[in-house]
Parts: structure tokens; C-alpha cells; sequence
């Protein structure tokens, strides 16, 4: 597997897991967390990548990742995209499926 999938795969394991809004992250109580941190339970679609990095600033992969999921989805600003009221989780993991696909 290339990198970039890799790391595409990676983030998209922590959107299976818990999905959120408006927030990189957020723990059990829904209370935003770093995306690192041991104690996020959800992640949004940037935060997602900044789990799979565990660090700031972003790495290269994270912004090639994040670079994919907006072309293929034809999607202006992936914040705006994952935090409008429409989305779902499901519409993330298959924005990240397409990408992978296409990685």
C-alpha cells in the first residue's frame, strides 16, 4: 500500500470509530479534546488527520490526504463540508472510501 492510502486508511479508521462536528475531537462527555489525545472518543474529518500524525503542524501525507477527499468530493472546505447540519458519518466514510479508491 502507497503512503497516501495508508494514511487516508488510518484516518478513516478514527471517523469509523466516532464522528463529530464542529470540533477536531471530543472525549466520552463530548467535550472538545486535542485529536491526539488519548481520551477523543469522535473526530472530525481534519481531526482525523491530525490523530493519525499525533502532532502539530500537519504532516504532508495528512495534507495530501485532506487535498484528495476535497477533489474527489468536489468539496470547497472540508470543515464546512463536515460540519454542515445534512452530514452524516456515513457520508464521511464514503468520501474516504472514494478517496482511498482513487489513492
Amino acid at each position: 500500500m502507497n503512503e497516501l492510502k495508508d494514511h487516508l486508511v488510518k484516518a478513516r479508521s478514527y471517523i469509523e470509530r466516532g464522528w463529530t462536528q464542529n470540533e477536531y475531537a471530543r472525549d466520552a462527555e463530548g467535550e472538545c479534546v486535542f485529536a491526539y489525545d488519548p481520551t477523543a472518543v469522535c473526530w472530525c474529518v481534519r481531526g482525523a488527520f491530525r490523530a493519525v500524525d499525533g502532532e502539530w503542524p500537519q504532516s504532508v501525507e495528512s495534507d495530501r490526504g485532506a487535498f484528495l477527499l476535497a477533489e474527489v468530493g468536489h468539496i470547497d472546505s472540508l470543515t464546512n463540508w463536515n460540519d454542515s447540519l445534512s452530514r452524516t458519518q456515513q457520508d464521511v466514510l464514503d468520501l474516504f472510501d472514494k478517496a482511498i479508491s482513487v489513492a
